[in-house]
């Protein structure tokens, strides 16, 4: 042990000081701040057309997009202005089903956050991929169950970043290591 100990100690003389560098993936950071510094709930909304999604601060967008260490993701076109969302319920759903007005609009409703995940567009041409927050959260299955609705085909999320093909990609990474997410 002492040999280990003597031979850091001269590496450290030899080479100069050393910077420890962080062994965090960029959603370890993102979850982080998120758990640290973000309110784990929301507000239950409904609009006009019957979409049914949980409105979250704003923060979610604004500090945690930056965060992400991928080129070309920027805030979601759609949030731009009215805060970060999580999809509950559609209003092709709400027609489809015939769910009247949910007696729970207003309600806070409490998330915790699981992982991040980037996820292929698949029904969108313009869009590369979304970065997104991957939450669990009783309250919303029970409201989805409640109205006999069938699961959701992905898990809940807030979106938080949003690649357009538009995006040049020459310093975008070769492929993504989608095992860290």
């Amino acid at each position: 042990m002492q040999f280990v100990l003597t031979c850091f100690v001269a590496s450290i003389s030899i080479w100069g000081p050393a910077t420890l560098v962080s062994m965090e993936s960029p959603c370890e950071r993102i979850l982080d701040y998120t758990c640290r510094t973000l309110p784990m709930c929301g507000i239950l909304q409904q609009d006009r057309s019957g979409f049914v999604y949980v409105e979250v601060d704003y923060d979610y967008l604004c500090k945690l997009t930056g965060l992400i260490e991928y080129p070309g993701y920027r805030i979601p076109d759609c949030c731009r202005g009215e805060g970060a969302r999580i999809y509950v319920m559609s209003a092709a759903e709400a027609a489809r089903y015939s769910i009247p007005p949910l007696e729970e609009i207003g309600m806070v409703v409490h998330f915790n956050i699981c992982t991040c995940k980037i996820v292929r567009a698949e029904h969108d041409p313009e869009i590369d991929s979304y970065y997104w927050l991957i939450l669990e959260s009783s309250e919303l299955q029970n409201i989805r169950m409640k109205y006999e609705l069938p699961e959701i085909p992905y898990p809940f999320h807030i979106t938080i970043g949003v690649k357009w093909f538009d995006f040049e990609y020459r310093d975008a990474p070769q492929a993504l290591d989608e095992s860290l997410y």
